[in-house]
């Protein structure tokens, strides 16, 4: 069957006899967009439809302890097991860090600000540091010459344990003595042959004149030829008597031959001026070296300070509190304690309470009981504590000892200053435990309704700023009295109950009641 032929557009030329194809049916893609907007409208409808429920307003109050409330199970009061209450702050545990300038100078920046959180080791601020680069660069030119120095010392110590090791000065000084003295003593073994060939001659040169002489008186010679002979003979006897006188200047000088070889040989054996050298050649090293030492450590001193431009953050945490700005001096070793300080820092997993216990009842609170802490910001949640530390000394004009509670498990809200109360709770109470136990409670007796089968009280869960979720808990009922009725339910002080809850409980929005005094 062939396929449909479609109209072509208006004003498009078609070849003669091609054929336009026929567009594709569009009602399925027109379905699914129908379904879409129909899903769409839908969401908008029941999200419209639950932001303009009205949200119903109760009134809240919150749970209190029970100070009459022994908490083992005599009728005997134990001041050491009764269950106390006291004021009191939170603070860092067990105290708050300070990020120190370590070296004098003038804030240049300051990288974070109160409540910014921070890493160990962060850089938080810094000093100028021009002065701390100019040192640094002065400090390493000075131990460039003090290493040329001990280089040179070095040298000079090598050459003179060459000496020392090799005396070939020495040595020479030796030999020429010894070759001195065997030449003169050859001389001296000489000097009777000399004499004696001396002697010879002129014997000689004396016969010569006795001819001549003759040869003169008969004239076959003439007055010329006696003179020469007679000169000849008169030189021969001088330079014969001459090497006969020559004995004791030989002796001399062999006694000054003597006396050099055995010098050559002492200072050879004693080699004063060589270790005089070597031992001063060691004492310039080792002054070199102290030099090299000393510039070494200035070097790393500039170094140092160049680094400690940069101060750091000394734990991971929180900024509690800023004593510097830009352009502030930090200088050490001022009356001011907090001259160095730039930052103070805490560890916001780490908090604890400072509460004031008044003395009658500080007896019987040890390190290691278990605590309930409740702060205001959050008083719908009470935090597991426990004591870690009783101060020795009491405070006269309040009439209170200052006890410290750890928080276990402290919620980011918390932060140090912010008031809260402690209860220090009595025996059978475990500080690591996390379920509420059902212990003795006061809460409104308007909060008691009887629903389900038994009293319950409706609970505030799941805040939200001023609003929250309300979740049934069933109580017992340990007495009633002026409005308000002592409990027992897993509830927590701190917690708060509805007053007069609506009966479709669920979202509400929250007010808080006038506190019982």
């Amino acid at each position: 069957m062939p396929s449909p032929e479609a109209t072509a557009p208006p004003g498009a030329t078609v070849p003669p006899g091609a054929t336009v194809p026929a567009p594709r049916p569009r009602r399925l893609a027109i379905a699914l967009l129908a379904l879409v907007a129909l899903g769409t409208g839908a969401l908008l409808a029941a999200s419209a439809g639950i932001a303009l429920r009205p949200v119903p307003t109760v009134t809240v109050n919150p749970v209190l302890f029970d100070n009459a409330e022994p908490d083992d199970d005599t009728d005997e009061p134990s001041q050491t097991l009764r269950t106390v209450q006291a004021p009191g702050w939170i603070e860092p545990d067990p105290y708050s860090v300070a990020a120190n300038a370590l070296t004098d100078g003038v804030i240049d920046k300051i990288l974070v600000l109160e409540g910014e959180s921070v890493r160990a080791g962060q850089v938080v601020a810094t000093l100028v540091r021009d002065d701390a680069e100019l040192g640094l660069a002065r400090a390493r030119a000075e131990l460039a010459a003090a290493e040329a120095g001990a280089a040179n010392a070095r040298a000079t110590l090598h050459a003179a344990e060459t000496e020392w090791n090799e005396p070939t000065e020495r040595t020479r000084a030796v030999a020429v003595a010894r070759a001195t003295l065997a030449r003169i003593d050859a001389e001296i073994a000489q000097l009777p042959a000399l004499v004696q060939a001396e002697n010879a001659r002129a014997d000689q040169f004396a016969e010569e004149l006795a001819r001549t002489e003759l040869a003169l008186r008969s004239g076959a010679a003439n007055e010329i030829e006696s003179i020469v002979a007679r000169k000849r003979l008169d030189a021969a006897r001088a330079t014969a008597e001459a090497l006969a006188r020559r004995g004791p200047i030989l002796g001399a000088h062999r006694d000054a031959a003597r006396a050099d070889l055995a010098a050559a040989e002492r200072h050879a054996e004693l080699r004063t001026a060589e270790r005089l050298a070597l031992d001063g050649a060691r004492a310039e090293l080792a002054r070199a070296e102290a030099a090299l030492a000393r510039a070494a450590a200035a070097r790393d001193e500039a170094a140092l300070r160049l680094e400690r431009t940069e101060i750091r953050a000394p734990i991971s945490g929180l900024v509690q509190s800023r004593f510097k700005y830009p352009g502030s001096k930090v200088m050490a070793g001022m009356d001011d304690p907090h001259s160095t300080h730039v930052l103070h820092l805490y560890d916001p997993d780490r908090l604890q309470v400072r509460a004031d216990v008044p003395l009658a009842d500080a007896a019987g609170i040890r390190v290691g009981r278990a605590c309930e802490v409740v702060a205001e910001i959050l008083p719908d949640r009470t935090f597991r504590a426990v004591v870690t530390r009783v101060t020795n000394q009491a405070d006269l004009q309040k009439n209170t000892l200052q006890i410290k509670v750890r928080i276990i498990d402290p919620d980011p809200a918390l932060k140090p200053e912010m008031l809260a109360r402690v209860r220090f709770l009595g025996a059978g109470n475990d500080a690591a435990g996390d379920a509420p136990d059902a212990r003795a409670l006061i809460v409104p007796e308007a909060a008691i309704s009887e629903r389900g089968g038994g009293p319950i009280v409706h609970a505030v869960r799941q805040r939200r700023s001023d609003t929250g979720r309300l979740v049934p808990v069933p109580v017992t009922v340990v007495s009633r009295s002026g409005g308000w009725a002592v409990v027992r339910a897993e509830l927590r002080p701190g917690d708060l109950l509805a007053v007069d809850p609506p009966a479709d409980a669920g979202r509400v929005r929250i007010t808080l009641a006038e506190k019982p005094s």
